[in-house]
């Protein structure tokens, strides 16, 4: 890794080379720690919407009516941000670091603008929906972006430090959750996510540039499992319709809610053999 005094170099580590051979430098450039800061700040923002949600569920509930699909406020969330980690790990190569990062910030800010505005609890749910897109991207990227930067040594110090943002995000969420919504209005957990989202963009627009390992388009699309991405949304999906159904729509004793909950355990197995494969 390069000292202070050799800026390009310091975000252009190869994570390849051997580290036994490659010993950390005792300090860091401006950019690179400016990467780490807009990443920090990311990560922060995907965290505080896995929690921020529970303390104004009865807000939201009371604003736009309570039915059994309030429950998929939470779920769209953690079932876009499941299934779409992987296609942002994959496409990486393919379209750029800097490039994907950008979007997911982009549609969590989004997301974020559809949830705050939304006139029903169709709407909200497919702004979470999108908010979820985007989160499951922050979340792989932070990851890779970090494997490039820096060697296998130095990797755990720098992704708990940005994991740190994540985790105090995730504690103080329902606090904030049920500040904004008993002091304002529950809008504002959502509104206030997109000037934290264009202070993200801005700076991860400026400062990040990192090398890797690039393919041609080919041949790194060949390495794009369609398949399982598709077999993987769709057993999240079913294993979520289950568990929402069940003790509230239909029985847990009933088939609507067996035959979904099999499939989708069934295909995430499927998955999984397949993947261990490759």
């Amino acid at each position: 890794m390069a000292s202070t005094s050799n800026t390009s170099q310091d975000v252009d580590t190869n994570p390849s080379q051997d580290v036994d051979n490659n010993p950390p430098q005792p300090s860091h450039s401006f950019r690179f720690w400016a990467i780490i800061v807009s990443l920090m700040i990311a990560s922060l923002l995907s965290a505080l919407d896995v929690s921020v949600i529970s303390t104004a569920m009865p807000s939201i509930v009371h604003d736009l009516g309570s039915t059994y699909a309030f429950i998929w406020i939470a779920n769209a969330y953690f079932l876009t941000m499941t299934a779409f980690q992987p296609i942002y790990g994959q496409t990486a190569n393919i379209f750029g670091r800097r490039s994907l990062t950008l979007l997911a910030v982009l549609l969590f800010a989004v997301g974020s603008a559809v949830s705050g505005s939304a006139p029903n609890l169709g709407a909200l749910i497919v702004g979470r929906a999108i908010q979820g897109i985007g989160g499951g991207g922050i979340n792989i990227l932070i990851e890779i972006v970090v494997a490039d930067l820096l060697p296998l040594r130095q990797r755990p110090k720098f992704i708990s430090i940005i994991f740190t943002a994540y985790t105090v995000a995730v504690v103080l969420g329902p606090v904030i959750g049920g500040l904004l919504s008993e002091r304002v209005t529950w809008r504002w957990i959502f509104y206030l996510n997109l000037p934290v989202s264009g202070v993200a963009l801005i700076m991860l627009f400026a400062v990040l540039r990192v090398q890797y390992k690039k393919d041609s388009m080919r041949n790194s699309l060949k390495r794009v499992d369609f398949g399982g991405n598709v077999l993987l949304i769709a057993s999240v999906v079913s294993v979520l319709l289950a568990l929402t159904w069940g003790g509230v729509e239909f029985p847990w004793s009933s088939w609507r809610t067996i035959l979904p909950l099999v499939l989708g355990v069934l295909g995430i197995a499927a998955f999984l053999g397949i993947e261990s494969t490759r």
